[in-house]
């Protein structure tokens, strides 16, 4: 019997099972995805491919749909307007590293769309990497808690801590030290890290007023109340406090609106 004869049936079984293996894998997406190492989760709501990186906090879906990744701000590409802010760059580049071409696991948000009518998820990739994770972890990215989305906040700002801690990305830079409230003016209104010491707190018409010595009111509107239950805003008066947020000006007023408490950083003496 010829030496290759002898070999033929081996290797058809052997085609033929690689290519079965090769069906049963592309049809089993769950078994395809590791379980996250950290920020754990039940189930996926859905998988999909990601075809384009915008930013460090927005990708589009092969279909069609915007995704803005929950519980974190990623500094802004300025697109049309300027130059990027710091790591804006580095940022993106990770997503288009980590996820682009991919498919991706999605667990979306109690509140499924902003106001920019982008979906809100959190996205993992198959070895179990959670995005938002990676991102705040190496510092470029950093925490936001806005309900009724606080799937993974606890985790979502262990990781921030970490990168705060070691000085990453945007943690070792000046651009993104807090303003001081007196530093405010109608150019540092969007999204900023702020410090100063606060002068009172008022409880007015179902809202808590938290008013900076200089310029800047916090405001804690009925709806997200239930958030600071165990929160003792009076405890804040005349101390040094950073908080994070969106700085809107009105008839040269400046303000804030707190959704939870882990926008609140209490300077520690």
């Amino acid at each position: 019997m010829p030496h290759s004869a002898f070999y033929r049936p081996s290797l058809v079984l052997k085609t033929k099972l690689a290519l079965f293996l090769c069906i049963l894998f592309s049809v089993l997406p769950t078994s395809a995805f590791a379980k996250p190492t950290t920020c754990s989760f039940d189930k996926f709501d859905r998988y999909e491919y990601v075809v384009k990186v915008y930013d460090g906090d927005t990708v589009k879906l092969a279909n069609g749909q915007k995704i803005r990744l929950i519980g974190i701000n990623a500094p802004e590409m300025n697109y049309g307007k300027g130059r990027p802010e710091p790591y804006a760059e580095l940022a993106k580049q990770l997503l288009i590293k980590k996820a682009l071409n991919q498919k991706i696991g999605l667990k979306f948000g109690a509140e499924r769309k902003d106001r920019y009518k982008r979906n809100l998820a959190h996205i993992f990739l198959k070895d179990g990497t959670n995005l938002q994770y990676s991102l705040l972890e190496k510092g470029y990215a950093s925490n936001i808690a806005i309900p009724p989305n606080l799937w993974q906040q606890k985790c979502y700002k262990v990781a921030e801590q970490i990168a705060k801690k070691s000085k990453k990305g945007i943690w070792q830079s000046n651009y993104f030290k807090p303003i001081k409230t007196t530093a405010l003016n109608k150019n540092k209104t969007g999204y900023r890290h702020i410090t100063g010491k606060i002068k009172s707190v008022e409880h007015t018409n179902g809202r808590i007023i938290i008013s900076f010595i200089n310029k800047l009111a916090l405001q804690v509107h009925k709806s997200n109340k239930t958030y600071f239950n165990e929160f003792n805003f009076e405890s804040l008066i005349n101390k040094n406090v950073t908080v994070n947020g969106w700085v809107k000006m009105k008839n040269r007023k400046f303000t804030m609106n707190l959704k939870h408490p882990s926008a609140i950083e209490i300077e520690q003496l």
